[in-house]
């Protein structure tokens, strides 16, 4: 039995089937106790994952790399005193935007703040194009580093093109927001805007805990057996991996500046109808298919029979933080295993088991993850994985009340991998490749992009096809 399938092997049916049924479904798990601890605590422990992110400012600190950015152009006649009083409100019910990461002797921790200042500053831009301004608004926003131990650790900002074109800017440090974050505050921006305007009152639902609740929960949960266990999973999973770097155009430099650009592709529709096509048939998800198709792809350029892929889980398994601003996602590094003569379809399932492994052992954060698989890091580059690897969709905006919104795609000129590849899908598939520029050059992304959309046409269609080249 392979360390692959052991694990897996170890689970009742039952427990197999519910675990593949989360990971299609993408739905929170049952509403376990998280205990609702007294408003009065302002102190909290930091999550696994924002112990994570701290390690790495503490290691590269004062850049922008970690700012999430939102640009919304939006057109008709905006209330600006009612955003702003919108915004207050978001930030008056979601207490992770009125936190912040300090450390004290015992280490770090978030505290939690009564109130923060709520502002939107206006910039006059009478009449510029709105590329231009979009540029500024990075500039100024985007590429501004947030530090962790000064409140507010967002920035809103709204720029005047027209007095019925404006573009609203809202960036946010990912130590107390994800991606899902973003949906959220969303919705809850756009149901107090309409109230602020005097529509209908927000109708929101409650949030039965805290995200201090959340990680006070999460840090008093584990018993030290399970912990021994968890990192005993991980070192046999990940401890043996021989991997293979892709090849660079210029070396890797010993310090590097975290510098980085995006280059982008499609992947046309009639493959993703094989992909959708063979998920169902694999009875898995389209980003098992899509992440198979990404190891091969590695194998191919490395030669490896083990590539590691870095991605996440949401991490919202709890009904009790569904609606809730914070910082909940977890990497997680994805191993996949080449052995002669494997096909596609073989691979898919050795996919679907990889994540199947990885959402029962899930509860260990990446950094002790890290610190059980890799206990001496090197210099230079992310540990365990250098590629990191994500499919989903597009941010729509939030549906303000009788405003056109459009959202806006401008990068801070930063890079947090080597490579971070994100699919967005749809009828088709749009790729994006955020890359270290000190390493790669932008032809050198595009032409993996193009040999990406040939594999997944390629073995998609034909699932017992052979995944190696050089496979007879």
């Amino acid at each position: 039995m392979t360390q692959l399938t052991g694990p897996l092997a170890d689970l009742s049916p039952s427990r197999r089937a519910a675990l593949l049924a989360r990971l299609r479904a993408g739905e929170p798990g049952p509403d376990s106790d998280i205990p609702r601890t007294d408003p009065s605590q302002v102190e909290a422990p930091l999550t696994a994952a924002q112990r994570s992110l701290w390690f790495v400012e503490q290691l590269n600190p004062g850049t922008p790399t970690y700012n999430l950015p939102q640009y919304l152009r939006l057109r008709g006649p905006l209330d600006v005193e009612a955003l702003r009083r919108a915004l207050g409100r978001v930030v008056e019910r979601h207490e992770a935007l009125r936190s912040l990461l300090l450390e004290r002797d015992s280490g770090p921790i978030q505290l939690i703040l009564p109130r923060v200042l709520v502002d939107v500053v206006v910039h006059d831009v009478a009449g510029r194009a709105v590329d231009d301004v979009l540029v500024e608004a990075d500039r100024v926003y985007g590429r501004s580093p947030l530090p962790l131990d000064r409140p507010p650790l967002w920035r809103a900002g709204l720029y005047r093109i027209a007095p019925d074109e404006h573009v609203f800017v809202f960036v946010v440090h990912h130590a107390i927001f994800d991606g899902l974050s973003f949906a959220v505050f969303d919705r809850d921006l756009a149901a107090f805007y309409a109230e602020e305007r005097g529509g209908a009152p927000a109708r929101l639902s409650s949030l039965p805990a805290r995200y201090s609740d959340y990680a006070r929960w999460q840090v008093g949960r584990l018993s030290d057996e399970r912990l021994r266990a968890l990192k005993d999973f991980w070192r046999n999973e990940l401890g043996d991996a021989e991997t293979a770097d892709l090849p660079t155009d210029r070396p890797r430099p010993a310090k590097p500046t975290g510098a980085g650009a995006v280059a982008a592709g499609r992947v046309p529709a009639e493959v993703c109808a094989a992909v959708r096509e063979l998920s169902r048939q694999r009875r898995t998800t389209v980003f098992v298919v899509c992440l198979a198709a990404f190891w091969v792809l590695l194998h191919r350029r490395t030669g490896a029979r083990d590539v590691i892929v870095g991605s996440s889980t949401a991490g919202r398994n709890h009904a009790a933080v569904a609606n809730s601003i914070g910082y909940f996602v977890n990497v997680v590094a994805l191993r996949g295993r080449f052995a002669d003569r494997l096909t596609f379809a073989e691979l898919v399932d050795r996919a679907t088991r990889c994540i199947t492994d990885t959402l029962a052992h899930g509860d260990l954060g990446f950094e002790e993850v890290v610190r059980a698989v890799v206990p001496e890091r090197g210099s230079g580059r992310s540990p365990l994985f250098q590629v990191s690897f994500a499919v989903g969709g597009g941010q729509a905006g939030p549906p303000l009340a009788g405003l056109e919104v459009e959202p806006l795609m401008m990068h801070h000129g930063t890079a947090r991998f080597d490579m971070a590849w994100g699919l967005t899908f749809g009828a088709h598939a749009d790729v994006g490749v955020e890359y270290s520029t000190e390493l790669f050059d932008r032809e050198h992304i595009e032409g993996l992009i193009e040999q990406y959309g040939e594999i997944l046409a390629e073995l998609a269609g034909s699932p017992q096809a052979p995944v190696s080249d050089d496979a007879t």
